[in-house]
């Protein structure tokens, strides 16, 4: 009886809950009842329309046993906020279902099984009790949000319910955007009348009426007031040149866009790597800096080393933006590469700061050899006027260009290059990033086109002029007319040896030729007239100064050479034993009789045309210098041979006073040798 009540009982159960389904019950093909769907409004009066309340209450609150059994626990959980039983007739069943909810029916239902609150959409937190955030509080419900256009431009307050901005005071517009006071493109506050507040960038003029920007001080100054620039930054940290302008900041100023940056900065970039190059910039005037008296831009100065052969610096006027906003300067090459070809005598290198040219600053800088050859030292860290690896920047100088002696030599040889270094700068300012920069020299050998035709024994009989021919190959006319050439003789028999001098454009009858691949030309040498064996080597003449030739002791020996270079005027210091210079000096045309010649130096000795003119090699007393007097009207030739041998002595200089004073011979006064042929040309007279 007992057994037969409890399973009556628990069939009653399974047809009011349609939890479970039995087998061969009329209950086995009957589905699960749906959830029911939750609700959330889209609009606030059919705020208690039932929707998508989705309630599965699990077990019913009590099971009943037998009367001698012991009565089990609930298995059933209660959620946070839980409200119910709520008795609900559902459309599948004619009896009621107790439904439990969160909060409210309307918020969420609660999973009994689990404890957990399920919301409906718009609602969320433990209990349902919170909207999410595309919903908003209206009385006790969510509803989902109308948003206004623009978030109303921070200038007023949406609602929710309309999508509609309601507009703080002096704002005006769909989107609350439009200012109502002054009507002032910049203005970012104001009253019923005027302008209050300008936009960062950007104030009031002395009226009062209008928003003008901090810019008329200086392109830096990003903060002022109507009288005077407050502030100034580097532009770079506007993210101008990271991530671009915006509409109302002003164009960059020509030296800003042309400004380098070691580093690719990609547009949106949030690294910090972005900012290293940037640079702080300060207000400079009359009153903070007694020592500038007129604006940056006015007073910015380039200065050039050089241009009058000597160590002075020529400067000039150089535009720049900085009015007022400056600083002492970032120093660097102004290019990481330069290239030059060997015979060109020199490269220029600039260095340059930013900044505006505040305060007086230095720097120094180094050679470092990279592919140069050993035996030629192919450049000088210095120009031969000056000794001084440091650079200044006087007050108001962005700028300076220096020179470096590029030494030529007489071979065929690959790019070579070096690199010079900045270092130790001096005076508040920093080096940049572009510290080192690279110089390449290109050989010019491969330019030459002067050849002989033969160089066999050739026999004349006394009283013919000898003769040899010249081949000019690959050249044009115009060139060739130009090249000048020393042949210089020597007797086998008397040991005679002297010089022919030789100008393509007097000797050479091609003047009038038209280009041609190959030019046939011969050189006499009527002044060859005794019997005997002669070698002739003939020379292109190379202007820009003679060979110097370096040892590493006093004896000039072939087991201590350093290296060889063409220097383009003897005026050094050195730390070498000894060193040979030979090769040949013009005749100035300012003057017919010429000149005195001064040497400077320890020990030493100079010949002349092959006479032996200074000898203070043996100077065992104090002198220091010698002068000789040279006259070329005599020789009544444009050149003449010169030797000059040095040794121990610390600094050399070989001047003259050709021009009234004394002064290092230039280069275009020097000139040295490049064979034209490897082998001598022998001729035989009989």
């Amino acid at each position: 009886m007992k057994l037969w009540t409890s399973t009556l009982h628990l069939l009653t159960l399974i047809n009011t809950s349609l939890s479970y389904r039995i087998k061969d019950t009329e209950n086995e093909t009957k589905p699960f009842v749906p959830y029911e769907q939750g609700f959330v409004s889209t609009n606030h009066h059919d705020a208690y329309i039932p929707a998508h309340s989705i309630p599965n209450p699990g077990y019913l609150t009590q099971l009943t046993f037998h009367q001698n059994e012991t009565q089990s626990p609930s298995r059933q959980r209660s959620c946070p906020n839980m409200i119910g039983p709520m008795m609900e007739f559902n459309h599948t069943s004619d009896q009621p279902i107790p439904k439990y909810y969160c909060t409210s029916p309307f918020h969420g239902y609660c999973d009994r099984r689990s404890g957990v609150c399920r919301c409906n959409q718009g609602y969320t937190g433990e209990g349902c009790e919170e909207c999410d955030e595309f919903s908003f509080l209206l009385g006790e419900l969510c509803y989902k949000k109308h948003y206004c256009p623009n978030d109303c431009s921070n200038g007023g307050d949406c609602d929710y319910r309309t999508g509609e901005c309601k507009c703080n005071e002096y704002r005006d517009g769909d989107d609350c955007s439009q200012f109502l006071c002054s009507r002032q493109e910049h203005c970012v506050e104001c009253n019923e009348f005027e302008c209050l507040k300008c936009r960062d960038g950007y104030s009031l003029n002395k009226d009062g009426n209008e928003c003008v920007p901090c810019t008329r001080f200086d392109p830096r100054c990003n903060r002022c007031n109507s009288d005077e620039c407050l502030a100034c930054i580097d532009l770079l940290l506007l993210s101008i040149r990271r991530s671009g302008p915006r509409l109302y900041d002003p164009e960059l100023p020509f030296d800003e866009k042309q400004r380098q940056l070691s580093k690719s900065i990609p547009f949106g970039s949030q690294s910090n790597e972005a900012f290293d190059e940037a640079e702080h910039y300060r207000i400079v005037s009359t009153e903070s800096d007694p020592t500038t008296t007129i604006p940056l831009d006015l007073a910015a100065l380039a200065c050039d080393q050089g241009l009058d052969n000597d160590k002075r610096f020529t400067c000039r006027r150089v535009p720049v933006s900085n009015k007022i906003c400056g600083h002492e300067g970032t120093i660097q090459w102004s290019s990481p590469e330069y290239t030059v070809y060997e015979n060109e005598g020199h490269v220029q290198v600039k260095v340059v700061r930013s900044g505006g040219g505040v305060g007086r600053v230095q720097v120094s800088y180094n050679l470092h050899d990279i592919s140069t050859d050993h035996a030629v030292k192919d450049v000088s860290p210095t120009a031969f006027y000056t000794t001084n690896q440091t650079i200044v920047f006087e007050e108001n100088v962005i700028e300076k260009t220096i020179l470096l002696p590029i030494h030529n030599d007489m071979m065929k040889e690959a790019k070579e290059s070096f690199e010079l270094i900045l270092h130790s700068v001096w005076g508040g300012a920093e080096i940049g990033n572009q510290r080192v920069t690279r110089v390449h020299i290109l050989d010019d050998e491969e330019h030459e086109c002067m050849t002989f035709a033969s160089s066999s024994i050739q026999t004349y009989l006394r009283g013919e002029i000898p003769k040899v021919q010249l081949q000019i190959q690959n050249c044009d006319t115009n060139r060739a007319q130009n090249q000048l050439f020393a042949a210089q003789v020597s007797c086998r028999t008397s040991g005679q040896i002297h010089f022919v001098y030789l100008n393509t454009t007097d000797r050479l009858d091609i003047q009038n030729q038209l280009p041609s691949r190959t030019i046939d030309a011969p050189i006499y040498f009527p002044s060859i007239k005794r019997r005997g064996d002669y070698l002739i080597e003939v020379s292109q003449l190379s202007p820009q100064g003679i060979q110097g030739t370096y040892y590493l002791n006093e004896f000039m020996t072939n087991d201590s050479l350093h290296f060889y270079r063409i220097d383009q005027a003897v005026n050094l210091t050195t730390t070498h034993a000894s060193i040979r210079w030979n090769g040949f000096i013009s005749s100035p045309q300012s003057s017919d009789t010429c000149c005195s010649i001064q040497v400077k130096a320890e020990y030493y000795r100079l010949w002349i045309d092959q006479m032996l003119l200074l000898d203070e090699w043996s100077n065992t007393g104090s002198k220091k210098s010698s002068i000789v007097f040279f006259d070329f009207s005599v020789i009544n030739e444009p050149f003449v041979e010169v030797i000059l041998e040095v040794r121990n002595s610390k600094t050399v200089i070989l001047e003259w006073n050709a021009t009234g004073t004394m002064t290092p011979i230039e280069s275009s006064h020097l000139f040295h040798k490049k064979l034209v042929h490897d082998e001598p040309i022998q001729i035989s007279i009989v």
